[in-house]
């Protein structure tokens, strides 16, 4: 960046601060302190709208944001990296990202996943036939895989 001329204009005392900054080592700990508050706040953001509501609501809720249905798909995409699979666990977060996935095509006509529309198909009826699955979700996906 170019510097301007109001500042060119102030001579001595940019001179001084220049050299005290050359003095003085990057003030990494600040730097650090914004850039964590910055994420935060993008993160605050992304995940406000979950914030109190149980996510079978935001799910079979024809008016969740698709926004909102991403950010708990990749919310729940990333703890189910994070649990040992085969767990009771593991497939709920995969049921529940499948799920707001089945959700965004049922409500919004929205693909949120790289997934193609065969696999998504073929995800939504093996979950659906699940014996531990709930009726409110098996009717959901019955819905995404006839999209």
């Amino acid at each position: 960046m170019p510097p301007n001329d109001s500042t060119a204009a102030e001579g001595p005392s940019t001179a001084k601060l220049l050299r005290e900054r050359l003095r003085s080592p990057i003030p990494v700990e600040r730097i650090a302190v914004e850039s964590l508050q910055e994420a935060l706040g993008r993160v605050s953001r992304e995940v406000l709208p979950l914030a109190g509501v149980p996510v079978g609501e935001l799910l079979l809720d024809p008016c969740a944001e698709v926004t909102t249905l991403v950010t708990l798909k990749n919310c729940a995409k990333k703890l189910a990296a994070r649990l040992d699979q085969p767990s009771a666990e593991y497939d709920a977060m995969v049921t529940i990202y499948f799920a707001a996935i089945a959700s965004a095509l049922v409500f919004h006509r929205r693909t949120i996943s790289t997934h193609s529309p065969e696999t998504l198909a073929q995800a939504f009826r093996r979950l659906k036939g699940q014996p531990w699955m709930a009726w409110e979700l098996a009717e959901l996906f019955t819905k995404a895989a006839a999209t």
